[in-house]
């Protein structure tokens, strides 16, 4: 599990030298008549990634961010059109960057060091969208179940967790990209089929991944459904942080994983 967890911190470092090396492109056609880049930024850190201080530090110049989130950028970037002031995106979830591209709101960008760094699956053929980061949306478990409590998503749907399981509501849209990922692996009524179950469970239902974990360390559920890098952050805090993740469905699909 610590191995898993410390691997996602290095996709972080690695996220973060992306975007550095995406700012330092996008420097070259920004500044040819301004003093700005500006970064219209969905990401929940916002202002606080370690990416654009070193960008300033290593160009010498001024970063402006802007942050909303993803349907507020698209819009923003949609009504502002050839008039935007934005240079560069950053958001979450896959199905964001398609639907920009789609809507025609992004222009392709390379670098030596982009072609390097991302692996071709990982990034738009056109060089429209480049990938940062890697996330798993996967079961939680509080420690004191066993490990193999949970062994895939639809150990969620068992009797056994009815008023003890956990959910982010369903507009949410890392389990819209979930759901969509099920559709395309399992079929309509197979998917269907899951979410009744965990619906029939009567699952509390939350604000925020972090409100799922917290639930979960504080007994109120025994098993929930979030993305990993929250509990990885809980566990940088608090090594004692009582809740695991459940890799689910690791003989077959495995872990459902979205890209930003």
């Amino acid at each position: 599990m610590l191995t898993a967890l410390i691997q996602r911190r290095a996709r972080v470092v690695l996220g973060v030298g992306l975007l550095l090396s995406f700012l330092l492109a996008l420097a070259v056609l920004a500044f040819g008549g301004g003093a700005d880049v500006v970064v219209y930024n969905g990401r929940s850190q916002y202002g606080d990634e370690a990416a654009f201080t070193a960008f300033e530090d290593a160009s010498g110049k001024q970063l402006e961010l802007r942050g909303g989130t993803a349907p507020e950028l698209f819009e923003r970037l949609r009504s502002e059109g050839s008039e935007t002031p934005a240079d560069l995106l950053v958001t979450t979830d896959l199905a964001n960057l398609w639907r920009a591209k789609q809507a025609g709101l992004l222009a392709p960008v390379s670098s030596a060091v982009l072609e390097h760094q991302v692996p071709e699956k990982w990034r738009d053929r056109d060089g429209d969208w480049w990938g940062l980061s890697l996330r798993v949306r996967t079961p939680m478990r509080s420690t004191k179940l066993p490990a193999d409590a949970v062994a895939s998503y639809d150990d969620l749907g068992e009797q056994r967790w009815k008023g003890r399981l956990c959910l982010r509501t369903s507009n949410n849209e890392y389990n819209q990209s979930l759901v969509a990922d099920m559709l395309a692996k399992r079929g309509p009524e197979r998917t269907r089929a899951l979410l009744e179950s965990w619906i029939a469970n009567e699952p509390r239902i939350l604000g925020s991944d972090v409100d799922v974990l917290d639930a979960i360390a504080s007994g109120r559920c025994d098993v929930g459904l979030t993305n990993h890098y929250y509990l990885a952050r809980e566990l940088e805090a608090d090594p004692d942080f009582p809740v695991a993740p459940a890799w689910p469905d690791q003989d077959g699909a495995g872990a459902h994983t979205n890209l930003s």
